[in-house]
């Protein structure tokens, strides 16, 4: 909580599907315990560090939502419905065969 506090804005939007890549919360995180852990520091000196370093690198950011932060939600539902497509057999349904009295 206190991380999206001192980032000042909203975060970007998170596609919950998509564990290919890690969020700017998951970078802070994974981030912070690892310099914690590195420099032997106490969690709040570890997380200024982490901050400073996400903070900087969210700023020299290109400014496009998409271009960096993997796939659109759009993309990744596409491939979701192309495999399952392939995954599943065609049903194959005649009206004919529905509606007829056998």
């Amino acid at each position: 909580m206190k991380f999206h506090k001192d980032m000042g804005r909203s975060l970007p939007a998170v596609n919950m599907r998509d564990t290919q890549y890690a969020t700017v919360t998951q970078k802070m995180i994974n981030l912070c315990t690892d310099i914690q852990k590195k420099k032997g520091l106490d969690l709040e000196e570890a997380y200024q560090e982490a901050f400073h370093i996400i903070k900087t690198e969210e700023l020299t950011k290109p400014t496009s939502s998409s271009q960096s932060e993997g796939p659109s939600i759009a993309s990744t539902f596409k491939e979701a419905l192309e495999k399952k497509n392939k995954s599943e057999p065609p049903i194959n349904l005649s009206v004919k065969d529905i509606l007829s009295d056998k």
